[in-house]
This record gives structure tokens, sequence and C-alpha cells, in this order.
């Protein structure tokens, strides 16, 4: 997945800064030339979730920084605390040492699907080691939760607003109801190996929430992968003879996407029981490389700068996560 450089951060956050500059009553133009105006808004109109990412990382620095502060201040306020370093009364009074059992190291190693062969004593420990620090974590952060909550901390901090993005679907594919209170959309390369994992997940959630789902698919080949444009440009000519071969073609190419030459491409349409003439007719003749083409700019005018991105109800997801951030969206988008 695309990953900000540091002169792209230092950008960002100068536009942060810009944004908190123009709360203050400061001109909201960026630049004029020949008299007309370059404002802040078209500056940041396709940098929206690259913003949002910045401010979220700055709001979790500042509060971590604010919980290294408070936390000491929390200590010397508990008179049990005299004569003990904060590190000591932390041991003794937060983050007492649990036990970890081998049963709970084993039951880690199924949830993260570890074959037996390789639970050697070196993973053991290094498991133990990481859900002590886990138990540790979460001591500590109850316990600071409810000193927060004793001591009547006011806090100004203010996390960052996720952006909401306003998409067209127009005659993209899709799969469920047609009004569906969800609606996932996935940019998307049939050469992307991230993609071709994403898909098994997309699979999964249509399964789990049925018709509460409609999955649109939309088309973002990059460059890079030679195949990945009439790969694009296959998967709708093979829709131009039933929905359902795209679908069918659409999975065909993400269990193959190693091996997605034109040629194999083909055979595969011919396999599915396409009419090749027409199809091959179709994909020589570039039918739908604009179509492909305005789902392209389409995602760059969201910031969609690699594969997979998915919006759920206008929220996006950067790349194959797992299925648990999905859903924590989906149920999100329900429940508003």
């Amino acid at each position: 997945m695309h990953t900000l450089n540091k002169i792209s951060l230092i950008i960002l956050f100068l536009s942060i800064m810009c944004s908190a500059a123009l709360a203050k009553g400061q001109s909201s133009v960026a630049a004029t030339i020949n008299g007309e105006s370059i404002t802040f808004e078209q500056l940041d109109s396709s940098n929206k979730i690259q913003i949002y990412e910045t401010e979220l990382k700055l709001f979790e620095l500042r509060s971590n920084q604010l919980k290294d502060i408070l936390i000491p201040k929390f200590i010397q306020l508990d008179n049990r605390s005299k004569g003990l370093t904060t590190q000591q009364y932390m041991d003794k009074y937060i983050v007492q040492s649990i036990e970890i059992s081998p049963q709970k190291i084993e039951e880690f190693a199924k949830q993260q699907k570890i074959p037996d062969d390789k639970l050697d004593d070196g993973l053991k420990d290094r498991i133990r080691s990481y859900l002590n620090r886990q138990n540790i974590a979460t001591a500590m952060e109850s316990w600071y939760q409810k000193q927060l909550n004793k001591h009547q901390v006011s806090i100004n901090l203010k996390k960052p607003i996720e952006p909401k993005f306003e998409i067209d679907v127009g005659s993209a594919p899709y799969l469920g109801k047609k009004d569906a209170p969800v609606t996932m959309i996935e940019y998307s390369d049939f050469e992307c190996p991230f993609c071709a994992r994403a898909n098994d997940t997309v699979k999964t959630l249509l399964k789990k929430y049925g018709d509460k789902i409609k999955f649109v698919y939309k088309h973002f080949p990059l460059d890079f992968h030679k195949n990945a444009q009439k790969a694009a440009e296959a998967s709708m000519c093979a829709r131009e003879q039933g929905e359902d071969y795209f679908w069918q073609l659409h999975d065909q190419m993400f269990d193959d996407y190693r091996n997605l030459s034109v040629g194999v491409i083909k055979d595969k349409a011919k396999a599915l029981g396409l009419d090749t003439e027409q199809f091959a007719n179709c994909l020589n003749t570039d039918k739908y490389a604009d179509y492909v083409a305005q789902d392209f700019k389409q995602g760059q005018q969201l910031g969609v700068a690699a594969t997979p991105v998915f919006f759920i109800n206008g929220r996006m997801i950067n790349g194959a996560q797992p299925v648990d951030i999905f859903i924590d969206k989906i149920e999100q988008a329900l429940a508003e």
C-alpha cells in the first residue's frame, strides 16, 4: 500500500496548520494567479484521507504525551505512592503480573492459525511475552481511565473527524440489493496480490451480512502491473454477455492473478462459455478502455493511490485489512 514519505507528511502538516489559521479568520486563498484565486479547499480536496490520517497521528502523539505527563501526577495523588518510584507503584498496584498459561498460548496460536509443528519453545516464549504486554497495556489503560474520572480531568484534545466521501457508483457492477443500507465500494486491480487476498474478505462479508450490503466494484489498474488494464477491460467485456459472467471472470482472475496475459484471459472466457468471438472483438478494440480510465480518475480524485481501497458508506479503508476492521466499519454504518 501507498506510504506517505517525509516530504508528503511535511506538506500535509503545513496544510493542517493552514486549516488552523483559517479557523482563526485568515484568508481561505492559498495563492492567486492573474487575479484567479486558488483556495485551500481546492488543495485539500483530493488529500482528505491523508490529511485525516496525519491529523489522527498528531492527535495520538499528543494523547500519548499527555498520558505520560498525567500518570505520574495521578500516582503522586495516591498516599500509597510515598517512598515508591513510578515504576514500583505501577508494578505493585496497577500491573500485577498475570501468569500466561500454556492453554492461553495454545488458544492464541490457534487464533493466529500457527501450525502445531511451528509452535516450539522459542515461539511459545515470544507469544507469552506478547500476551503479557497486552495484559499490562489493558491494565494500564483501565487504571488511567478510572483516574481521569476520579480526578475530573478536562481534556481539550479533539479527535479529528473522519472524512466521508460522496461517490457516484454510476453503472458499475455490483452484488447485493440495490437499496441495501450499506454500500461497500472497492477500487481494485486484478493483478494485485493484496486485492486477491481482499477478495476472500469480501466474500466473507457478503456471506455474513447478506442483503445488508451492496458491493460495488471499481477499476484502478496500476501502471506497473502490465496486464491489469486489459484484465479490467476484459471483465467489462464479459459483463456484456451477462452480469454473472463479470463476477465469474472477476473471481477467476483473482484466483490466477499472476498469470493474466490476454491469451490466458481469453481461454478463461472460453471455459466460462462466453461467445469467444464477441469477447475477443470487444477486448481487441479497447472498447472499455475509457470506462476503466474514468473509474481510475474518480479514484484518484478521492485520494486512491494504491490498491485495494474500500469505501463503506463513504468511509475509507486502505488495504487488505483484517476482516474485523471491515466489520467495525459496517456495524458503524448500520448503526447510523
